[in-house]
């Protein structure tokens, strides 16, 4: 089913766009207490390993994208 049926044809791309960004910021909001344990218990490490360690674990958490069906301009 196609939630996004109401919408001109020209903004359903954008439409999914925005849905998958909120997406991954609801995921980003989720995985704030495994980053700040993560401060907490590796001190030493550099904040750019900090930043490093924080997108791989936002990378495991995101679900496959699939590219099979979308038309883009």
């Amino acid at each position: 089913m196609n939630p996004d049926f109401n919408l001109p044809p020209e903004q359903r791309i954008v439409q999914r766009l925005v849905n998958q960004f909120n997406a991954d910021e609801d995921l980003w909001h989720k995985l704030r207490v495994k980053r700040c344990l993560r401060r907490l218990s590796h001190r030493k490490l550099s904040p750019k390993r900090h930043e490093l360690l924080d997108l791989i674990d936002l990378l495991a958490a995101r679900l496959p994208q699939d590219l099979i069906g979308f038309v883009g301009k």
